[in-house]
């Protein structure tokens, strides 16, 4: 166990595995868990069950973020059924909210399949409406929304949003192993084009080829060149860790722990509670 890391990090756990006895390995463990919301996991769990998982979270004294669905959806597509069905399923995710206090939400811009005829400015438009919305429902509680990177090819649809909106609420969550197998561009060159918004990291490794979710170390990510560029970081900065399997997640916080670079980034500020606690019975 690493407890400075364990406070500090997120480990990412479905909710599909939280059920399956991960919930009572966390709690036990310390480890702060991103509840994965994908699936059918909204449309087939009780509130009562949500609120029986977020009890035992802060009985262990245990802060979560969510990670809302993103399978399938695409906020700014050219079709209104499909912006409806986006709109119907991150709504959902976000009525969790006041049940565990997440310190963010991650979502994703959806934009793999694009249709290549949609003009940006057609495509902005319809992401700017969902993501206004997803704001004005998470105000009550000061939540921000951190919008990851995955099929992007670079930054230019992420700052499109960022710079169109301009809330302290919306930010970037740089997934790095994202960056390098699904757009084979290095995490600091994300950082470049996007570190004004940056505000939450997923940490994983790959080879390139493809997203692995591997150990910090056992891919070709430079890490230490990473946690270099973030030292001192002057924003609120949520980390969470994705490893696949239980091995890697271990192998990861050793890794970490015995790196440098990352104590130093351990200084920075990390995001606070949002100002509504997780409700109660």
């Amino acid at each position: 166990m690493h407890p400075p890391l364990n406070r500090r990090c997120f480990v990412n756990l479905p909710y599909s595995w939280l059920r399956r006895g991960f919930l009572e390995r966390f709690c036990q463990e310390g480890l702060q868990p991103e509840i994965g919301l994908d699936g059918d996991v909204l449309g087939k769990t009780a509130r009562r069950d949500f609120q029986a998982a977020a009890d035992r979270l802060a009985a262990a004294g245990l802060a979560c973020t969510q990670h809302a669905p993103f399978t399938d959806l695409f906020p700014g597509s050219s079709s209104a059924p499909q912006r409806a069905h986006a709109r119907q399923r991150l709504c959902q995710a976000l009525e969790l909210v006041p049940i565990f206090g997440p310190r963010a939400v991650i979502c994703h811009l959806g934009t793999r399949g694009l249709h290549p005829g949609l003009p940006a400015t057609d495509w902005l438009g319809y992401s700017l409406e969902l993501w206004q919305e997803m704001l004005a429902a998470t105000e009550p509680s000061g939540v921000p929304i951190m919008l990851e990177n995955t099929y992007e090819p670079d930054g230019r649809y992420h700052r499109a949003v960022f710079e169109a909106i301009a809330s302290p609420r919306l930010g970037f969550c740089l997934d790095v192993g994202h960056a390098l197998a699904m757009a084979n561009r290095p995490p600091a060159a994300w950082l470049a084009e996007l570190a004004p918004w940056l505000g939450h990291l997923h940490l994983h490794d790959n080879h390139g080829s493809r997203d692995e979710h591997l150990a910090i170390g056992r891919g070709l990510i430079d890490f230490p060149d990473l946690f270099r560029r973030l030292a001192g970081w002057p924003r609120p900065l949520g980390l969470t860790l994705e490893p696949h399997t239980e091995p890697d997640l271990w192998q990861s916080l050793t890794t970490l722990a015995a790196m440098p670079e990352f104590a130093a980034l351990l200084a920075t500020p990390e995001p606070s509670t949002p100002t509504s606690s997780p409700t109660r019975p």
